[in-house]
């Protein structure tokens, strides 16, 4: 089961729609269709800050076997990691299932591992939740307001600290998915991912 939030931030909008009538919204909604596009190239594994301070031995071994470019070796220590409750073998885990990585693409199985390492405050699970609910990934497709839920779902991640989580956020806000649209916001959040050497963050703001 997917976690409860546990922060209500005052600007989501309980109907999800898009409102984007001014020019700025409209470059919003163009960055927030490419950069899903981004994500799908790169590579499952994740920088390491986020994913454990001190990785268990079978969470090492599979994140050894990533950055080899053997995913389907890290299947067995992820699991192995994963069922012992650790959150960043959790969010690998979910993340080879979502990209179909040494695995057959299974977003059922990737939803249901990054809820779990979401509930155990992982950042980046939080990230992937919340983009699952925005583009309508396996189950959070029949979500009746996944846009709304995206955007709680990047917040979370945003206000922990993860700049993708903020960049994501920040064009939420330019766009009016999911938030009542707030430049100020968005470009308060966008600035935050730049300054944590955010490449697309960079880029949005040199194309202002």
């Amino acid at each position: 089961m997917v976690p409860s939030h546990p922060h209500h931030a005052p600007f989501f909008r309980s109907p999800p729609s898009l409102r984007a009538g001014l020019l700025t919204s409209c470059l919003a909604l163009i960055w927030l269709t490419c950069a899903p596009a981004t994500a799908e190239r790169a590579s499952p594994q994740a920088p390491r800050a986020t994913r454990a301070s001190s990785p268990s031995p079978d969470l090492k071994a599979a994140l050894a076997h990533i950055d080899a470019g053997r995913h389907g070796q890290a299947l067995e220590p992820l699991r192995s990691a994963a069922t012992a409750g650790e959150p960043a073998a959790m969010t690998q885990l979910a993340l080879l299932y979502h990209l179909g990585r040494g695995v057959a693409e299974d977003d059922d199985e990737a939803y249901r591992w990054f809820g779990a390492a979401a509930q155990r405050d992982d950042a980046l699970a939080m990230f992937w939740l919340g983009r699952m609910y925005l583009l309508g990934h396996g189950p959070p497709r029949q979500a009746p307001d996944a846009d709304r839920e995206a955007a709680r779902w990047l917040f979370e991640s945003a206000r922990r600290g993860l700049p993708e989580g903020q960049y994501y956020l920040g064009l939420l806000f330019m766009a009016g998915t999911g938030v009542n649209r707030d430049e100020q916001e968005a470009m308060k959040w966008i600035r935050r991912a730049a300054g944590s050497g955010h490449l697309p963050a960079k880029a949005f703001l040199a194309q202002r």
